[in-house]
């Protein structure tokens, strides 16, 4: 596996290559950068870590369309997370995994920073969940990466008024290498 192009790539593109590697094909409706705070709204905080963020992504879905490649899935459509999130909001089960990109001006962020970002992303999508790729500097000055995601239970039964799913554990593979990634790291991969 190569992913060397975190380096020198545009975060969307590297993204979407690691995601080529994998053999999982997004369905990536734009490669402009997305506005944090509103994306976010009432999830976003005027503080570390989110204030870290130089540039987030939302690089795409992955969902049954991509596994029956079925192509072109945003044609005359607004390609924004509103429409997939609009999309989602027909299913009453989950119908994918949405997939977001953040650089961030952190060197060595703490396991608790990236969950708190990984939590936020998730608070944002009621009916997908979501899995965040992180680009930062190691303490070495190297480029590394992290992949996020956020288990999702449902609400117990008294709690039904509540939109969406209660946001559990935050699984985290951490300072992945982009020279020399640990064996443990390519076979989670």
């Amino acid at each position: 596996m190569n992913l060397s192009s975190f380096a020198h790539q545009s975060l969307f593109e590297a993204t979407t290559h690691l995601f080529g590697q994998l053999s999982i094909r997004l369905n990536s409706p734009t490669a402009q950068p997305i506005p944090v705070s509103s994306t976010l709204g009432a999830s976003y905080r005027d503080r570390e870590p989110f204030k870290s963020i130089r540039e987030a992504f939302f690089v795409g879905t992955v969902d049954d369309d991509v596994f029956a490649r079925q192509t072109d899935l945003f044609a005359g459509e607004t390609n924004t997370l509103e429409t997939v999130q609009k999309r989602a909001d027909q299913n009453d089960a989950y119908s994918g995994l949405l997939v977001f990109a953040l650089d961030l001006s952190l060197t060595n962020p703490a396991r608790t920073q990236l969950a708190e970002l990984a939590r936020a992303f998730n608070r944002v999508s009621r009916k997908l969940p979501v899995a965040v790729v992180f680009r930062y500097q190691s303490l070495t000055g190297q480029t590394v990466l992290s992949l996020a995601a956020v288990e999702r239970v449902r609400y117990a039964k008294e709690q039904q008024w509540r939109l969406g799913e209660e946001l559990g554990k935050v699984s985290i593979l951490k300072d992945i290498d982009l020279n020399q990634p640990h064996s443990g790291h390519l076979r989670i991969l």
